[in-house]
């Protein structure tokens, strides 16, 4: 069986100041670590189209990309469940854009506190945009913020999960091209239903961002995921990483170690974080091991700063 823990790496930002107090708090957590062969894979978002645990769920669930798309394009025939291998899945997530003097950027839904109250009164409001226009498109609501969106959009597109864009400039990912032109009225139409809706007006009294857009993202084909899969996802982290929350993050830490003490030698233990992965494998022994025993004490340390 595979652990695999989404956000379990820092960022480049937060690495040099969490390592030490890391290895204080969990002495065992940094002997496993060290006792094990580190394989240190970049992950560019850019390029693949969602985060490494996004990606990492979808190549174990046996999504195979088309030669022109990104493994991110799976995330919408996983998400809507198709398995039609003909047809092309798009789906939409309701999410906040924050506006600053550098940028746009785009909030996550699962990261801005949305109420499902809040989410159904949205989806009430735009309803009567869900109906297909001349433009074709038809948006199907899924539950929980997420849509599906039949369409006729460009094949081969090249789009990005709400949670990999986050951080990003949100211009460098807007469609632009005349293929999309329907699909940015309809997002600009489902934008002002949104704008001063009661919704948004209670969450900007009680310091919250509104939700006040959609993002689009998947194009895949349908398939069908791999059941028989020996796999573990330990998720504690996932929520403080994205909140840059790192205090909660070492606390959080925790309720893993257990988990992570009890697993047998030959159990991969796969760790993410923002661009990169790290897979942690049995170490075979070697006699001549003592001999370095002080300078592998802190081998964990580079491939947990990135410098390997």
């Amino acid at each position: 069986m595979t652990i695999f823990i989404p956000n379990a790496l820092p960022s480049a930002n937060a690495s040099p100041a969490l390592v030490e107090p890391f290895a204080i708090r969990y002495p065992k957590l940094a002997h496993l670590f060290n006792a094990r062969h580190a394989k240190n894979q970049p992950w560019p978002v850019s390029d693949q189209g969602c985060t490494p645990a996004e990606g990492l769920l979808l190549l174990e669930l046996g999504y195979e990309p088309e030669s022109n798309a990104t493994i991110g394009s799976g995330l919408g025939p996983l998400h809507a469940r198709s398995t039609h291998s003909g047809q092309s899945v798009w789906v939409a997530q309701l999410c906040g854009i924050v506006i600053t003097q550098e940028r746009a950027t785009v909030v996550p839904l699962d990261l801005i506190d949305a109420r499902a109250e809040d989410i159904v009164a949205l989806e009430h409001a735009a309803q009567s945009l869900f109906s297909p226009d001349a433009d074709g498109i038809l948006i199907e609501p899924l539950g929980q913020g997420l849509w599906r969106v039949h369409g006729d959009f460009p094949c081969g597109s090249k789009t990005i999960s709400p949670l990999a864009l986050m951080g990003q400039d949100l211009g460098d990912w807007w469609p632009t091209d005349n293929a999309w032109r329907s699909w940015r009225k309809r997002v600009n139409e489902i934008q002002m239903a949104w704008h001063n809706h009661p919704v948004n007006q209670t969450r900007e009294s009680e310091g919250l961002p509104a939700i006040n857009t959609i993002w689009l993202y998947g194009g895949g084909k349908g398939f069908t995921p791999n059941q028989a899969l020996d796999q573990h996802w330990l998720d504690a982290l996932s929520l403080f990483a994205s909140r840059g929350d790192w205090s909660g993050w070492l606390d959080a830490w925790e309720e893993l170690e257990p988990a992570l003490l009890k697993a047998e030698p030959d159990r991969e233990i796969v760790l993410t974080g923002d661009d990169r992965i790290v897979r942690l494998q049995n170490a075979p022994k070697r006699w001549w091991r003592n001999l370095f025993a002080k300078e592998q004490s802190d081998s964990w340390r580079n491939w947990w700063l990135n410098q390997n």
